[in-house]
């Protein structure tokens, strides 16, 4: 291997950690926006619909903290696909309702929601060890 090669290589693998942080950054980020959405329904038990939202949010607010908490990236970055398909159904209801800040919000979420979780499949398991112990 050449020496340009290997200071690409090195340079590469010295960006998977930033990587990985932000999109833990990220996926923090989309438990709060869930946690705080839930609490901003207005009147949740005022109909089923509303109380099946604050169910949906706090429960993905929840799976997601428990990811980040035990480190399973690629499991986060398979919860961040799912919630980013929600983000873009909610977007569309938004725009259908023609409500468009919430509408560009809910699609950016998902933009950076995918970025984030294409990260996370993406990157090899370093932090396992191997069979031998090492890291990889």
């Amino acid at each position: 291997m050449s020496n340009v090669e290997s200071a690409s290589r090195a340079s590469l693998l010295g960006r998977r950690p930033i990587r990985r942080y932000i999109a833990r950054a990220i996926a923090l980020l989309a438990a709060l926006l869930f946690a705080v959405g839930s609490l901003a329904v207005v009147s949740p038990f005022g109909s089923q619909t509303g109380l099946y939202l604050v169910d949906r949010d706090l429960g993905l607010a929840i799976l997601l903290l428990v990811l980040l908490l035990i480190r399973w990236d690629k499991a986060l970055g398979a919860v961040l696909l799912a919630t980013a398909g929600m983000h873009v159904v909610d977007g569309i209801g938004d725009f259908a309702l023609q409500n468009l800040p919430a509408g560009i919000g809910s699609i950016v979420v998902a933009i950076v929601s995918i970025v984030a979780a294409w990260w996370l499949l993406r990157e090899p398991d370093s932090d396992r060890p191997t069979r031998l112990g090492t890291s990889t």
